[in-house]
């Protein structure tokens, strides 16, 4: 089946992130070049954005040289402030500020004189230094966590979170899709372009629904997979994610052809993602064990099972699991998929398994026929398709209601 293809995204670019307005960032006040290289690297290993400044902005005035973005009429704070020891005497005193330099300078010298501030010496505290940083970054900064699992395989859960994944790349959000089910048969693995053998594309405005062609540009260079990801030493960098990637119609997929990942790899990589993308989707597929190692690190799961008595029956085991572990639980939701046994219908789905049906997937013949799981991008062209995906985004709180 011919397909118009919606426009494909290479991996952003600074400008591009910039635009986004919603990055983390940094503030250094400085007039030291070597400590702003220092700070500059610490802030690219973490995802964040460095704004420097050579001195402090005046109280409720513009920043000089370098002034932070705005969502809308609200200026985008920092995730946290620093300054070298020769800002440290009008640095403000009613916000915490990390007072960066190198213990053989000046640094304890104004550090006594400021205690008010939080003195950070370099290189010891280097390490420190990044830990902190990135805790303030995931405070501010969490993307929601989105699981799609299977009850048993076949029941169309990669389809689902494909679609969900799509659907945001049509509303130019960035999102990020884990294939936890890779290797040999993974439908999401065929998604990557060298694979596909498809070119990068990038999007020029909302062709879903119009069928414009989209037009070429540069292949992707982003080659990180599970198995480069293995090899990874250290915590994994929200920058080195969002740039490694491969970028698929705006869609950014990590997947591989070795075995499915464990559960610790795919919480890693979701933990760096949610810091970096606007959403992480997980196409769990009929794991179980995936979905019980994130139990407590997910925002919500949707099980996909079609509407019949063994349907019912799994998905109430994986729930009755889920709730016997300890720690924080999952928003859990169905979405029914496929032909309906006689007698069953959502209603019954819901009380056989006691959790709300949100959404009816009605069998789609032409798409079983298909090898190719792009082509599940036609039902978004349909006005009730994208209904049925942005109820799904909505309830899991990825997108809010209009």
């Amino acid at each position: 089946m011919t397909r118009a293809q919606p426009a494909e995204r290479t991996s952003p670019s600074p400008a591009d992130e910039a635009a986004a307005g919603d990055e983390p960032r940094l503030l250094l006040v400085t007039t030291d070049d070597q400590l702003r290289d220092e700070i500059a690297l610490i802030s690219a290993v973490i995802g964040a954005r460095l704004e420097c400044s050579s001195q402090w902005p005046a109280p409720g005035g513009p920043r000089p040289e370098a002034p932070l973005k705005a969502r809308g009429s609200q200026p985008v704070r920092p995730v946290a402030m620093l300054c070298s020891p020769e800002a440290a005497a009008t640095a403000p005193t009613h916000e915490p500020v990390l007072l960066v330099g190198r213990a053989a300078g000046n640094l304890w010298e104004a550090a006594a004189e400021h205690p008010q501030l939080t003195p950070v010496p370099l290189p010891a505290a280097e390490a420190w230094l990044s830990e902190y940083l990135s805790s303030r970054i995931t405070e501010q900064h969490r993307a929601p966590v989105v699981a799609v699992a299977g009850v048993f395989g076949g029941v169309g859960c990669t389809t689902i979170a494909y679609l969900c994944a799509a659907e945001l790349a049509v509303r130019e959000a960035v999102p990020l899709l884990l294939d936890a089910c890779s290797g040999p048969g993974s439908g999401i693995l065929e998604l990557v372009p060298e694979n596909s053998g498809i070119r990068s594309r990038r999007r020029a405005g909302n062709r879903r629904r119009s069928g414009s062609a989209a037009d070429p540009a540069a292949d992707l260079s982003g080659q990180l997979d599970w198995q480069l990801l293995s090899q990874t030493e250290g915590r994994l960098s929200p920058a080195h994610l969002r740039t490694g990637l491969p970028v698929w119609e705006g869609i950014a997929v990590l997947t591989g052809r070795t075995p499915a990942p464990e559960a610790q790899a795919v919480l890693a990589a979701a933990d760096a993602g949610r810091r970096s993308f606007d959403a992480v989707l997980i196409d769990a597929g009929h794991r179980p064990e995936t979905i019980l190692g994130l139990a407590d690190y997910l925002d919500h799961l949707f099980l996909i099972t079609p509407p019949c008595p063994r349907g019912a029956a799994s998905a109430r085991e994986l729930i009755s699991q889920l709730h016997r572990q300890p720690g924080r639980q999952p928003e859990i939701s169905v979405v029914t998929n496929g032909r309906a046994a006689t007698g069953w219908d959502s209603a019954q789905m819901q009380q056989a398994t006691g959790v709300p049906v949100i959404a009816d997937v009605a069998e789609q013949r032409w798409l079983r026929r298909s090898d190719d799981l792009s082509t599940a991008y036609e039902m978004l062209r349909s006005s009730r398709g994208a209904a049925l995906i942005g109820r799904l985004l909505e309830t899991s709180g990825v997108t809010s209601a209009h």
